[in-house]
């Protein structure tokens, strides 16, 4: 397992937002920092279904990281988890993709949420990714 751990590239979604140029700067992004949930993490795969707003468009499965399952579930706690110690950006929780696997190197996890934005209006993209500590990548 451990070896496993080493040879996965996770990147940790801490907060995404969508701002436009010249205006006061607004987030777009309902739920950015993955707080609004339905069940603290106890298992990999839950972030699909299980945090308001973001979904997988693939089969893949995204993992869910929240510091409410430190006594319950350490592998998947903030911010010490199964993927190594990152604090959450913002409150207490990220969403986890994997974007290469040495074992399975078609295997690919995503993450999206809606945005509703304007027609004609210039947008500006931002977000916040990390390689995970146990990560050799």
């Amino acid at each position: 397992m451990k070896n496993f751990l080493n040879i996965l590239v996770v990147l940790i979604l801490q907060y995404t937002s969508v701002s436009c140029f010249g205006q006061t700067q607004l987030n777009y992004v309902s739920n950015p920092s993955f707080e609004d949930y339905i069940d603290c993490p106890w298992m990999t795969d839950m972030l699909d279904g299980n945090v308001n707003g973001w979904t997988s468009p693939n089969a893949a499965s995204p993992d869910y990281f929240n510091s409410c399952a430190e006594s319950t579930a350490p592998f998947y706690s903030v911010p010490t988890n199964a993927r190594g110690t990152m604090d959450a950006k913002s409150g207490q929780a990220y969403g986890s993709i994997a974007t290469y696997v040495q074992d399975y190197p078609y295997d690919r996890e995503y993450l999206q949420t809606e945005v509703t934005l304007v027609a004609g209006i210039e947008y500006e993209v931002s977000f916040n990714a990390v390689l995970t500590s146990n990560s050799r990548y």
